[in-house]
């Protein structure tokens, strides 16, 4: 009880320091207003994230799968202004609030769209020193919410990024590949054998970080 006061008071003294304001259109009150949330651009109608051919939920078309250890990628919205704006303000600027606005996102789109049987939700990690550097995964917290939200079991510790790389979006499509190979390993297979895993991110552009993961 006392640490839920506390708690409170700190929000309220930090809204005196640092204000919100719309990360949209500098509203007050608010990280994000429904008048610029609603300018999200969502996905919907599914399609494979290579060629974009329709496919059922995001999957990859027959000919793409098999250059992909990816079934496919189920994205909830596209990567536009005011979610740009979003994305870049919680990861880069620490407003952790937007965690709840982004994962409903994600949450939305999910809801009709699991895939059947036994699921294990795991986030894409952060090299050590990028998230000593940040201060959090995003990827974590965005996955944390979507695993309570759905009771799915959440493995943080399965995946390891073992190595330093640079960021994905300031890279050519054919460096990705290049940059995020080798960058992953597993702790362990524990609990995942059998199962239907979800890897969740914040952002994907080519899928190289992803399809490497999963591979």
């Amino acid at each position: 009880m006392q640490q839920t006061a506390w708690i409170k008071t700190w929000d309220y003294i930090l809204d005196l320091i640092y204000p919100k304001e719309c990360v949209g259109c500098n509203k007050e009150g608010v990280w994000l207003c429904r008048r610029c949330s609603n300018k999200i651009i969502k996905i919907k109608t599914p399609y494979c994230p290579k060629c974009r051919r329709i496919t059922k939920n995001g999957q990859f078309c027959r000919n793409c799968r098999r250059k992909m250890s990816l079934t496919g990628i189920i994205i909830s919205a596209h990567y536009q202004e005011p979610l740009r704006e979003t994305i870049h303000r919680y990861k880069y600027e620490g407003l952790r609030d937007l965690k709840n606005q982004l994962s409903n996102l994600i949450i939305e789109r999910l809801k009709n769209n699991l895939p059947r049987g036994e699921k294990i939700i795991i986030p894409i990690p952060l090299n050590r020193k990028r998230e000593l550097e940040r201060g959090f995964n995003q990827a974590r917290e965005l996955a944390e919410i979507i695993s309570l939200r759905f009771d799915i079991p959440l493995a943080k510790d399965v995946l390891i990024r073992k190595k330093y790389t640079l960021p994905q979006i300031n890279l050519k499509l054919k460096e990705r590949s290049e940059n995020i190979k080798d960058a992953f390993r597993l702790s362990s297979n524990k609990g995942t054998k059998g199962k239907t895993i979800l890897l969740i991110d914040d952002v994907t552009t080519s899928g190289a970080t992803l399809n490497e993961a999963a591979r």
